[in-house]
C-alpha cells in the first residue's frame, strides 16, 4: 500500500506530505479546491506523460514521490514485485519490503524517474506501479457511450487484456505475412529488362574493391603521394635537425657526456644524466623513423595517377548509384539480395504463403479463445453488474452485453467480436443501446458497477455481500476513484459508500467525493482547501479528526454548519463507523 505521498511544486500545490492509511480514504473540499490534483500527481508515478505545464508557477521543477509498504501486500503480489525489483537490481539495500518511487518534471520539459534511489526509465516506473495502483477518472462513464471503446472496456472488466494483446499481435503478424506475399508476387512479375539491369549494376559494383580497409588506405595513399614534395622537404629538415652535424642528437650527446663528469662530483646530478640518456634514446628513435619514412616516400607520378583514377571510379559509382562512397558495398549487397529474390521468387512465395497460413491459424486460435472467454465472462459480469445496480437504486435494471460477429475481413486485431452495451432500465422494458437510452446519472452508476465488478474479478475477491471472508491486513492493490459519485445521491450514495468501504477491506481505496454519505464511511478523511496569498494560489491538505470530520460532513450536507446539519452528520458518521466495524469482522 502507499504509506506516504510527497508532492512539490505541482500545479497549485507548493508542498504536500500525506500519510495514507489502509482501508478507505476520502478526499473532500470545496469545488475547485484542487482535490483531484493528488490523483494527477499520482498519475505521474504510473508513467503518464507530462510536460512543463504541471510545474507550479515560478518553480523550476515539479516532484512527486511515494513510499510503498510491500510487507502489507498479499504474498503472491509481493513476491511478483520483489522478483521484478531483483531482476533489475532495484531493491532497497536497507529494507527489501520498502519501495521508494520518485519522478521529477523540469521546466525545460525533461523528465526523470527513480526507484529506491536508482535512476530508471519512466516505462520501468510504470511497470512496477501498474501492479499496485489503479486510477479511475471522472470521465470513465462517458466512455460507456462510445461503442468503439466498449469492447476494450469489456476486456478490461474481464481481465482479458493479455489475451486481447496476443490476438492483436497475431493479427499484426498476419498483416505482415500478407504484405510479404504481395511484395514477392510483385517481384516475380517484374519483366526481364529490370532483372538484366540489376545484373549489370551488380557486375559493375563487383568489379570494384569495396573493402572498408581498402577505401581507407586508398585515401591515405592519395593524400601522402599528392603531398610528396612537401613531405620530402619537411622530412629532410627534421632529419637534419635531429641527427645532423649541429642537430639535437649531437647536442644531447655532448651534454650527456659533460653531465656524467659533473655527476661524479655531485650525486644529485645522477637524475639529470638519466633523463638525458632517455632523451637521447627517444630522439634517436624519432630520427630513425623519420629517415625510414623519407626513404619509403613514393614520388612516382604514375602511381599517384593510378590511385587517383581508382578513386575517380569509386566516386563515379557513388554518383551513379546515389549513395555515399562508403555505402557502395551495402548497395552491392542490396542488389544481390534482390536478384536472389527474383531467382527464387516461386520458392519464396511458397514459403511466405505457408507463413501466412500459419499466422492465420495462430490468429484464429487466439481470436476464438478470446471470443469464448468474452462471451462466458460477459454473462457473469452482466449478472454481477445487475446485482450492484439494484443496490445503487436502479431496481429492475439489467445490463446486457450483445455480441455480433465482425464482418468478414482479414485478421482483425479485435478478434471475432463486436459488442454493444444494452440497458433495460426497468423490469419488462426491452433493452436498448446504452448510448441511446441512459441518462447521465444512470451512466455514472453503471460505470461504478462495472468498476466494482471488474475489480472484484481481477483481484479474485469475493463480492461485498461475502465481506466477512475478506482477509484483513493484506493489501491487494491501491485503487483511486476520482468523483465516481457524479449523478447519484440519497440512499444510493449511502450504498456506494458501503460498497467502497467493503472493497477497502483488503484494498487501499482513495476516493474524491462531494457526498457526505460516502465520506462518512471512510477510515481516513483528508480535507483540501485553497487560498490566495501575495497574488499566488496555494492548496493545503489536512487530516481530519473525528470532531473536524463531523463539521466537514455537516458542511457537505448543507453548505453551512448548523445544529441540524451537525446532528445529521453525527448520525451519518455513527452509521459509517458501524459499517466499518461490520466489514472488519
Amino acid at each position: 500500500m502507499i504509506s506516504a505521498l510527497a508532492i512539490r511544486d505541482f500545479a497549485l500545490i507548493r508542498s504536500l506530505d500525506l500519510k495514507l492509511e489502509a482501508g478507505l480514504t476520502v478526499i473532500t473540499g470545496e469545488t475547485g479546491a484542487g482535490k483531484s490534483m493528488v490523483f494527477d500527481a499520482l498519475g505521474l508515478l504510473t508513467g503518464e506523460r507530462a510536460d512543463s505545464n504541471v510545474i507550479r508557477s515560478g518553480a523550476e521543477r515539479a516532484e512527486v514521490s511515494a513510499e510503498i509498504q510491500l510487507a502489507l501486500l498479499q504474498p503472491a503480489r509481493r513476491q511478483r514485485i520483489q522478483s521484478w525489483l531483483s531482476e533489475f537490481e532495484l531493491h532497497d539495500s536497507d529494507d527489501q519490503n520498502l519501495l521508494h518511487l520518485r519522478r521529477v518534471i523540469r521546466a525545460e520539459g525533461a523528465s526523470r524517474a527513480w526507484i529506491n534511489g536508482k535512476s530508471v526509465s519512466v516505462s520501468q516506473l510504470k511497470q512496477v506501479l501498474s501492479q499496485l495502483v489503479e486510477i479511475h477518472g471522472q470521465h470513465d462513464s462517458q466512455l460507456l457511450q462510445e461503442k468503439a471503446l466498449q469492447l476494450e472496456l469489456l476486456d478490461q472488466a474481464l481481465a482479458l487484456e493479455a489475451q486481447a494483446e496476443q490476438c492483436a499481435d497475431r493479427a499484426q503478424a498476419v498483416r505482415l505475412a500478407n504484405t510479404r506475399c504481395a511484395e514477392i508476387r510483385a517481384l516475380s512479375g517484374t519483366d526481364g529488362d529490370i532483372v538484366s539491369l540489376l545484373r549489370d549494376q551488380l557486375a559493375e559494383l563487383k568489379q570494384l574493391n569495396l573493402a572498408p580497409d581498402y577505401l581507407e588506405n586508398l585515401d591515405q595513399q592519395q593524400r601522402r603521394m599528392a603531398n610528396a614534395d612537401a613531405l620530402l622537404q619537411g622530412l629532410n629538415l627534421v632529419c637534419e635537425r635531429l641527427d645532423g652535424d649541429s642537430g639535437v642528437l649531437r647536442s644531447l650527446s655532448q651534454g650527456y657526456a659533460e653531465m656524467q663528469k659533473l655527476a661524479g662530483l655531485d650525486a644529485r646530478l645522477a637524475d639529470v644524466c638519466a633523463l638525458l640518456e632517455s632523451a637521447i634514446i627517444e630522439v634517436r628513435e624519432a630520427a630513425h623513423l623519420a629517415l625510414n619514412a623519407r626513404e619509403q616516400l613514393d614520388l612516382d607520378p604514375q602511381s599517384l595517377a593510378k590511385i587517383e583514377a581508382e578513386l575517380a571510379r569509386l566516386f563515379d559509382a557513388a554518383r551513379k548509384f546515389r549513395v555515399p562512397r562508403t555505402q557502395l558495398a551495402m548497395k552491392r549487397d542490396e542488389l544481390a539480395t534482390r536478384l536472389q529474390a527474383f531467382s527464387d521468387s516461386q520458392g519464396a512465395l511458397d514459403r511466405a504463403l505457408a507463413e501466412l497460413a500459419q499466422a492465420n491459424v495462430q490468429w484464429r486460435e487466439s481470436a476464438e479463445a478470446l471470443s469464448a472467454a468474452r462471451r462466458t465472462g460477459a454473462i457473469k459480469l452482466g449478472r454481477r453488474v445487475a446485482e450492484l445496480l439494484q443496490q445503487l437504486g436502479m431496481v429492475g435494471a439489467v445490463l446486457d452485453i450483445a455480441f455480433e460477429a465482425r464482418e468478414a475481413q482479414d485478421a482483425s486485431p479485435h478478434g471475432l467480436d463486436s459488442v454493444e452495451f444494452m440497458l433495460a432500465p426497468n423490469s419488462g422494458v426491452p433493452a436498448k443501446a446504452l448510448r441511446k437510452i441512459a441518462s447521465g446519472g444512470e451512466l455514472s452508476r453503471i460505470a461504478l458497477a462495472l468498476k466494482l465488478a471488474s475489480i472484484e474479478r481481477r483481484l479474485q475477491a469475493p463480492s461485498p455481500k461475502h465481506k466477512k471472508s475478506l482477509p484483513t491486513g493484506l493489501i491487494r492493490a491501491c485503487m483511486a476513484f476520482d468523483e465516481v459519485d457524479a449523478g447519484i445521491g440519497g440512499a444510493v450514495a449511502q450504498t456506494v459508500g458501503e460498497l467502497l468501504q467493503a472493497l477497502s477491506r483488503g484494498n487501499q481505496v482513495l476516493v474524491v467525493t462531494h457526498l457526505a454519505q460516502i465520506a462518512a464511511c471512510a477510515d481516513q478523511h483528508l480535507y483540501v482547501s485553497k487560498s490566495a496569498k501575495a497574488q499566488q494560489t496555494d492548496v493545503t491538505w489536512a487530516t481530519l479528526d473525528e470532531a473536524a470530520r463531523e463539521n466537514e460532513l455537516a458542511r457537505m450536507l448543507g453548505g453551512q454548519i448548523t445544529e441540524r446539519t451537525l446532528a445529521t452528520a453525527r448520525e451519518m458518521r455513527a452509521r459509517g463507523l458501524a459499517v466499518n466495524a461490520q466489514n472488519s469482522v
